[in-house]
């Protein structure tokens, strides 16, 4: 395989850097978009990536607004904007699939989000889900109500004391430890996100994860969260979009995967086909890092070869066809 990173600028004039994994014989036979999630980077998913390589995957993803190598250059970290910053971001996903398109404009796609990144994943599949054959929904939620208003009400409260805009550490340690503190026996700060401890001290230990974020993007993840339980998020999915939900029945932002399922639900009440739920006995909250992550990986890689390699033909919409995000 190869590995490589370029450079898109997006209509707003910011730099955003995208990874690449390659099959070793550099003729991919389908393609994955994947979406990471907050405070990470798209580097994280180099293993994931190179065992999609080997069923001829060509692997694209972003290092979002405020993530990764793109904050490393902005200067901005774990922000996506002050005002709108997730249909900000949404839309940076529709820009880069436009480009994505013209270097690849016949192979198969699916798109693979996780965490933050599945709710970007389930808003861009709303309005642009004939693009793909496939998506990939991992460690998704669909929240607390009583939870996601008080974060929102914490925050207004909060911010007439503090710039909400720029890094907060108390926050940020207030927002993480809310997750951490549903497991049970947690031994660290990040026990919620897998029962590896090598994996959870490589998080640690990686100078583009864990940075401290703006009360600003959190209470984006959870007005995000509240836009995502509108009907329009289901009914407006392609009905013949394959959806893969997949979480561990101890991520505490799945509600122990009890979210998955109802997710599930709105999408097959709403018409959608064919929706696989997976969820992985004892997990947390990543689970392509987790102790079984050969088993995830493999289910996920199984999946997405099925439903990629078919004898249907993917519909790839005209310009006039495609819904877009507009922000407000």
């Amino acid at each position: 395989m190869s590995y490589s990173t370029s450079t898109f600028i997006v209509s707003d004039g910011l730099n955003i850097y995208l990874h690449k994994w390659l099959p070793e014989n550099e003729n991919p036979t389908k393609l994955l978009f994947l979406v990471h999630g907050s405070v990470e980077h798209a580097r994280r998913y180099d293993g994931f990536a190179r065992i999609l390589n080997e069923q001829g995957f060509v692997v694209i993803a972003p290092d979002h607004r405020g993530h990764g190598l793109t904050a490393k250059e902005s200067g901005v970290f774990s922000h996506f904007g002050d005002k709108n910053g997730f249909l900000r971001a949404v839309q940076d996903l529709e820009e880069i699939l436009d480009y994505i398109k013209t270097e690849y404009p016949t192979l198969p796609r699916g798109v693979f989000g996780h965490s933050l990144g599945s709710f970007l994943t389930r808003k861009l599949i709303s309005v642009r889900g004939d693009e793909f054959k496939t998506a990939i929904i991992s460690g998704t939620s669909w929240g607390n109500i009583i939870e996601l208003k008080g974060l929102i009400f914490l925050v207004g409260i909060w911010s007439l004391f503090t710039n909400k805009n720029v890094q907060n550490q108390s926050f940020s340690n207030f927002y993480w430890g809310g997750l951490n503190a549903k497991i049970k026996n947690r031994k660290g700060k990040l026990d919620f996100l897998n029962r590896d401890e090598n994996e959870v001290k490589k998080y640690e230990e990686d100078e583009l994860c864990g940075i401290n974020i703006t009360m600003e993007f959190g209470v984006m993840m959870g007005r995000s969260i509240l836009m995502l339980r509108k009907p329009e998020i289901y009914i407006n999915t392609p009905k013949d979009l394959n959806i893969y939900l997949a979480s561990g029945t101890d991520d505490p932002l799945s509600n122990k995967g009890k979210d998955i399922t109802i997710i599930a639900g709105k999408y097959r009440k709403a018409g959608v086909k064919n929706v696989t739920v997976k969820l992985y006995p004892g997990a947390r909250h990543e689970i392509i890092h987790e102790i079984n992550k050969e088993e995830v990986i493999n289910d996920m890689g199984d999946w997405l070869t099925q439903h990629l390699d078919d004898s249907s033909t993917q519909h790839f919409p005209s310009s006039h066809e495609q819904q877009k995000i507009a922000i407000h």
